[in-house]
């Protein structure tokens, strides 16, 4: 009988006070928060997918429209692509606005004509793939702020 009343009572006691193991972990998930770094505003931006266009000199533009779903400013941003279409690799900068304003949107593509950096055009060297893995990242102040992995169609090919 005191077996089992002693027993119990750690059951109860373990009930009431836990087990620092199981439930410590549970509730710092539970209150977890992202750590930002010293310096980089948290931001929320969306980013869409990209598309290829086909331009008239045989070669492609990337274009992607990015969102900014929060409140504040977002920016500087700098945009890259990395671009994996079998015999074609290739890690580009897109060109477009540094900041997008408070739940605007703006759109970024590898060439244009209203800016002084020369215009890049991919080329796709003997592909026989309909489709290009493709990667853009979006950073401020070199902290990940948004990103979007996935296949796109290369048109005319």
């Amino acid at each position: 009988m005191l077996v089992t009343l002693l027993l119990a009572s750690t059951v109860f006691l373990t009930g009431c006070f836990g087990d620092g193991e199981s439930n410590s972990s549970t509730i710092s998930n539970t209150h977890a928060s992202a750590i930002t770094p010293i310096g980089v505003p948290a931001t929320c931006l969306t980013v869409h997918s990209p598309l290829l266009v086909k331009l008239n000199d045989g070669f492609y533009q990337l274009v992607d429209v990015i969102d900014n779903c929060g409140g504040k400013i977002a920016g500087p941003l700098q945009i890259t692509a990395q671009i994996d279409a079998g015999k074609t690799k290739q890690g580009i900068d897109l060109v477009g606005p540094t900041t997008i304003s408070a739940n605007g949107k703006a759109k970024y593509s590898t060439s244009s004509v209203h800016t002084s950096k020369p215009n890049k055009e991919i080329h796709f060297f003997a592909s026989t793939s309909p489709s290009a893995f493709i990667t853009v990242l979006v950073t401020i102040k070199g902290s990940m702020q948004g990103e979007w992995d996935g296949q796109v169609t290369i048109p005319g090919i």
